[in-house]
């Protein structure tokens, strides 16, 4: 199955810090499935789209691309913003 299109999101991590947030990390990722009720493991891999050595040490937003293992989650997220850190971002 080819992944659905992944969709740009403004990223407001809790603390202030986009660095808080550890892509890579499987828990991290979880988290934000349980916190929008997405099925777990159906968030395939999100990346940052600058690179973080191109961000400022201050820098409080970032932008994300989520990449999804079914296109049903997907289109959801893109009707409805996805929740991060109890922010809503869509």
């Amino acid at each position: 199955m080819r992944p659905a299109s992944p969709r740009a999101i403004t990223q407001r991590p809790a603390s202030g810090s986009m660095y808080t947030f550890n892509l890579g990390n499987a828990v991290h990722l979880r988290e934000i499935e349980k916190i929008n009720g997405i099925p777990k493991n159906n968030i395939k891999k999100v990346r940052w789209i600058k690179p973080i050595y191109r961000c400022t040490p201050d820098q409080r937003f970032a932008h994300a691309i989520f990449f999804f293992t079914s296109a049903k989650e997907a289109n959801r997220i893109l009707q409805d913003g996805i929740y991060c850190w109890i922010s809503n971002l869509s």
